[in-house]
């Protein structure tokens, strides 16, 4: 069963916290670059307990081998493997009977696949590129690979030979389906010994269970393919160079189909096979993007919420309370540490904290936020917010067309905040609501007198003088 990230639902986890228990998508770890010997690494911390996370199988990410297979028959069919198994093709027709060149054509075609296999099990499903170092070097690999072969083909001819055709059958039968897991083991161990050592592959194929059989199945096909392919041509219809020539291309376009397949099976289950997979590389490799380091006001973030789903409040406000006091805090910051306030109980220290993230909000012109909260600061009795909030929220219903609540916000503004400069604005824009939108042009006169009488010298004085000539 996929396991999901703890916040993201639709998104499979790509790590977990062992202290929280809390799982991560690529988007809620937190990445942080550290420099070590040979430069910057990065690692991946939960955001909350600020210790490293474990990686989730990437079985758990990718989808499952039997759900791609059609991705594996056009792997080869990316330019690089193409051109390689033509060419490779082409020599092994053109110099059929040279050992020499039969033998560069095999061991390449080999260390080919072997490439194919080990770069698909660390995730990159991009065909590796062929560069020289890739053909004539490091041929151990190559090596081993022939090594495991001639032991295993000497250990069924022991047993033909000493206990009969049947059993000798028998025999080969369980080997070939035990030859995945080997080549597996073989590249996961980089050890014959460990790849022949039936206490590692037995309980490997165990661990796998039947998808290691629907592998078999499939290989077992892959490997069969060309040979059955050709059998149904007639036998004169292609010369024999031609023959030769598809019969090379077609065993080493679907050996490299196998290999690549073998290559996604250790990957999909190297957790049960105990391969170490590289998580940058992989995320780069299967078309993504290396995750950036978070912002410091992200990593708070994402802390918090780990913090809260785990029901941790005191400790989320202990983590956010630094940040809170800086000089201009994140408005989302505030919010959260205000809701924190109240999960916690703590209503007396919400109250007064309202006041400040309401000012924040008016600051950061966070218009519809600071509106919804203006009608529970109006009941605070701790304290009051800044006249010129109160101001500026006014005229945001005023702007809105919420000329009730603007006018209920001008009266209390008049009420807090007695000889503030603000007070002919606030009486003039009430007077003209009142006549405007009250219905109530009696009071708006009295108002508009008021201004023009204990504020002659404002810059409002004129303009309410006229204002009051056409509303009489």
């Amino acid at each position: 069963m996929e396991t999901t990230c703890s916040f993201h639902r639709n998104e499979a986890a790509h790590f977990e916290c062992h202290e929280c228990g809390t799982t991560f998508c690529d988007r809620c770890v937190s990445v942080r670059e550290l420099f070590e010997f040979g430069g910057k690494k990065r690692h991946y911390f939960c955001p909350a307990c600020n210790i490293p996370v474990q990686m989730i199988s990437v079985g758990n990410i990718i989808e499952p081998f039997w759900h791609r297979l059609s991705g594996f028959f056009l792997y080869p069919l990316q330019p690089t493997p193409l051109i390689l198994t033509l060419v490779l093709a082409l020599l092994g027709t053109l110099f059929p009977s040279n050992i020499f060149m039969r033998a560069i054509v095999w061991v390449v075609a080999l260390k080919y696949a072997f490439a194919t296999l080990t770069t698909t099990a660390q995730g990159g499903l991009k065909a590796p590129a062929v560069s020289w170092q890739l053909i004539n070097q490091d041929v151990l690999p190559v090596f081993k690979q022939y090594v495991v072969f001639f032991i295993i083909g000497v250990l069924i001819g022991l047993v033909f030979g000493n206990m009969g055709v049947v059993t000798g059958y028998t025999f080969m039968i369980i080997m070939a389906l035990i030859m995945p897991v080997i080549i597996m083991l073989l590249v996961a161990t980089d050890s014959i010994l460990h790849a022949l050592n039936p206490m590692l592959f037995i309980p490997v194929i165990t661990r796998i269970g039947w998808p290691y059989l629907l592998l078999y199945f499939f290989l077992t096909f892959l490997f069969s393919a060309p040979a059955i392919l050709l059998s149904h041509l007639p036998p004169n219809l292609l010369p024999m160079q031609v023959w030769i020539f598809f019969y090379l291309f077609l065993t080493q376009y679907y050996t490299l189909i196998s290999y690549h397949l073998m290559g996604y099976v250790l990957l999909q289950f190297h957790d049960e096979i105990g391969y170490s997979v590289d998580y940058d590389f992989f995320i780069e490799n299967r078309g993504g993007k290396k995750k950036m380091p978070l912002t410091p006001v992200e990593e708070i973030k994402n802390s918090l919420a780990v913090l809260i789903k785990t029901g941790r409040h005191q400790e989320a406000i202990e983590r956010l309370a630094p940040h809170i006091h800086e000089e201009n805090p994140d408005t989302e910051l505030s919010e959260k540490f205000l809701q924190l306030l109240k999960m916690n109980g703590e209503q007396e220290r919400a109250a007064r904290y309202a006041l400040r993230h309401f000012e924040l909000l008016v600051e950061n012109k966070k218009k519809q936020k600071a509106l919804d909260l203006f009608s529970e600061i109006k009941k605070i009795d701790s304290g009051k917010p800044a006249p010129e909030s109160v101001f500026t929220t006014a005229s945001w219903y005023q702007d809105r067309n919420e000329f009730k609540q603007a006018m209920e916000t001008y009266v209390y503004f008049l009420k807090q905040f007695k000889n503030h400069p603000l007070q002919p604005e606030t009486y003039f824009n009430l007077a003209t609501l009142l006549h405007e939108r009250g219905n109530n042009s009696a009071k708006a006169k009295q108002i508009l007198s008021a201004i023009v009488k204990h504020y002659p010298q404002h810059d409002l004085s004129g303009k309410a003088k006229e204002y009051l000539a056409l509303v009489s």
